[in-house]
């Protein structure tokens, strides 16, 4: 199981993909209107997950007792102990 502060760097690494993903599709000409279209679409789901994982970040960094993210890692350990 993954700590406390590998999941929080495995979020980070996964917002920096999704952030260069964004630049390269915005960087990249589209060949048709309909590439276009699907290019937008695209960038609008990976801003979606960008501001997903930047909120789920700044929840995180907030190092105090009872967030989110250490109760989660209390329940999977917890689960983790009662399976025999």
């Amino acid at each position: 199981m993954l700590s406390k502060n590998e999941l929080i760097t495995q979020l980070r690494g996964r917002r920096r993909s999704v952030e260069a993903e964004m630049k390269r599709i915005q960087e990249e000409t589209p060949i048709d209107d309909t590439r276009a279209a699907t290019n937008n679409g695209y960038l609008m789901a990976l801003e979606i997950e960008r501001a997903f994982l930047t909120g789920l970040l700044a929840q995180s960094e907030k190092h105090r007792p009872g967030d989110w993210l250490s109760e989660l890692v209390a329940d999977v350990r917890k689960e983790q102990q009662q399976k025999p």
